[in-house]
């Protein structure tokens, strides 16, 4: 037997009759191929037995207890005798070739996964709720026919992988990788693929071989329970497997502009207050769908709602907001300084902050409750979601300059502070000749007794390349030199690993980053804004300038930036 077709279903007739009879109706050889239809919670229906009596191929109905889909799968996939195993739905009506084409794929392709568009079929219902699910799905699946015109073209992601329908693969390959876990009532299909490309299973995309989804979904069943549902299943995804953290959407909450993060907070703390408002309206637009602009307006309420719904089902399963935020919602404020002790005429005005200035800043971030962190605890939060103290920060010096020894690292030390300080590799113990070239000062940069010193004090060090050069105007051999060497050369210096980088300038561009993440878990640039969940590769931090306050602190760590200071700019004065 060459393939073994899984269908689970809880029973739904009409729909579910015409999917069995599409797969009955494949033009494969009969005797090489098998439908299973898994009968999850409900009995074998009266017109099982008329298909299977005229069948040509093996058709055999399993009846089990209400399990879930997941279980429902696995029972399938312990009774199939076929080499492949190709799965699909009790909504999902497909083509008579697409058993055959899957089968080619597996034939060109050995020991992959194989997965087709799943296209949202003409025959659905007319409501909202379809062209929802409509321009949610299926433009995914059109985008990823553009980027993988031909089936030949192996997908390098899993989001559409293993127990979507229209998925294919060895059967011996995902039984021996512990088929699905039924302990996931959704997403079972995102865990297992996920699962299976850690494992490194690789995927084939087949554009050409699409099925029809049939939808019957009310806009209350989308938005209540797929979206709670989805909720819960994304915590626990990121629980299992916390390299998926970088994937997920509970970012959302901390990444964004603070203004969108409080309206999307207030939305959920008053989900219910605010579902009793929106139903009816959406209700309205739903019943009236043919005007454009409240087709519009109906799409919109869905999103929200269904995001609300969404984030209320993930903050329940993390058990209250606060422990949601410990673990998906932190935002971390990073603040960037070069060189404290004495200003220089004609310096650039956040190059040196005076040692007094500075002391304030440490006095006002202790007082006001602030812990600073070392770039492993974020790395560590982004990776696993281990634990952070309230309101942490992170300070940064760029440049290593030797002042700071005497200036600034003793006050961070009163102050029960740490730093991370960027280091030019061949310019240690040296002086800062990238400013001069510029008409700006040059100032005594530390040596490497300062930095072995220091890093045994607690400090950490990163590296800001080898010379300070423009990164992305650079050739590759010459860019290769900058990041990478730089990282080895700190590393022999400090004697310790070299995990981070600081863009020269603050510029950086896609192939930069691409380079720094073979070598660094964490790369900073000079955009302003707070940290969240994701981009490590881009760590915004907030340049400090010899004029900010405390007031100024205050909307950094609260906002990413300060209105004081764009007032400053707005007037031409100083900033």
């Amino acid at each position: 037997m060459k393939v073994s077709v899984i269908v689970a279903t809880t029973g739904r007739r009409a729909i579910t009759r015409r999917a069995i009879r599409s797969v009955l109706a494949q033009d494969f050889p009969s005797g090489e191929y098998e439908l299973i239809l898994v009968l999850d919670g409900c009995k074998e229906p009266s017109w099982c037995a008329a298909e299977r009596h005229n069948a040509n191929c093996r058709f055999v109905a399993l009846p089990q207890p209400r399990l879930g889909q997941a279980a429902s799968i696995n029972a399938g996939l312990r009774l199939a005798s076929g080499e492949l195993a190709l799965f699909l739905d009790d909504d999902i009506l497909c083509p008579p070739e697409l058993v055959s084409q899957h089968v080619a794929a597996h034939s060109r392709h050995p020991g992959r996964l194989a997965f087709g568009p799943i296209l949202t079929s003409e025959e659905s219902s007319r409501g909202l709720a379809t062209q929802w699910i409509r321009n949610r799905n299926d433009s995914c699946f059109h985008q990823l026919t553009l980027q993988h015109a031909t089936p030949e073209t192996a997908s390098q992601g899993w989001c559409f992988s293993f127990a979507n329908p229209n998925t294919s693969a060895p059967r011996n390959l995902l039984l021996s990788a512990g088929a699905l876990d039924e302990s996931f009532w959704r997403f079972n299909d995102t865990e297992f693929g996920f699962r299976l490309w850690k494992h490194g299973l690789r995927f084939i995309y087949l554009p050409d071989a699409a099925v029809s989804h049939v939808l019957e979904e009310s806009i209350a069943e989308l938005v209540r329970k797929h979206a709670c549902e989805e909720g819960h299943a994304e915590v626990r995804l990121c629980r299992k497997h916390s390299e998926y953290r970088q994937f997920t959407v509970l970012g959302g909450l901390s990444c964004e502009r603070t203004a969108r993060i409080a309206r999307r907070r207030l939305l959920i703390s008053v989900c219910k207050l605010a579902e009793a408002i929106l139903a009816p309206v959406t209700s309205m637009a739903n019943a009236f769908r043919r005007v454009p602009f409240l087709r519009r307006a109906g799409l919109r309420l869905i999103s929200i709602r269904f995001m609300a719904h969404f984030f209320r089902g993930a903050i329940d399963e993390c058990g209250s907001w606060k422990a949601f935020q410990r673990e998906f919602a932190q935002r971390l404020p990073v603040l960037a300084y070069h060189r404290v002790g004495q200003p220089q005429p004609g310096e650039w005005h956040a190059l040196t902050l005076p040692t007094q200035r500075l002391e304030g800043h440490l006095r006002w971030l202790k007082r006001t409750g602030w812990h600073s962190i070392t770039s492993a605890q974020w790395a560590a939060w982004l990776e696993s979601g281990s634990s952070l103290p309230e309101k942490p920060i992170l300070l940064t010096f760029d440049d290593g300059f030797a002042d700071n020894v005497a200036n600034a690292f003793p006050l961070l030390l009163r102050y029960g502070l740490g730093a991370l300080t960027a280091v030019v590799t061949t310019r240690i113990g040296d002086r800062n000749r990238w400013d001069s070239e510029a008409g700006l000062p040059e100032f005594q940069l530390m040596s490497a007794a300062d930095i072995r010193t220091w890093t045994a004090r607690g400090m950490e060090f990163a590296s800001h390349s080898r010379s300070h050069s423009h990164l992305p105007k650079l050739p590759e051999s010459e860019l290769a030199m900058e990041i990478a060497v730089s990282r080895s050369e700190l590393a022999t210096v400090a004697g310790v690993e070299i995990d981070n980088f600081v863009f020269p300038y603050g510029e950086y561009d896609d192939r930069v980053c691409d380079a720094v993440s073979h070598h660094y878990k964490l790369a900073f640039t000079l955009d302003g804004g707070l940290n969240g969940l994701g981009a490590p590769l881009r760590m915004r931090r907030i340049l400090i300038s010899q004029s900010d306050t405390p007031l100024d602190l205050w909307f950094y760590t609260m906002f990413g930036w300060s209105p004081l200071n764009a007032l400053r700019r707005k007037l031409t004065l100083k900033p």
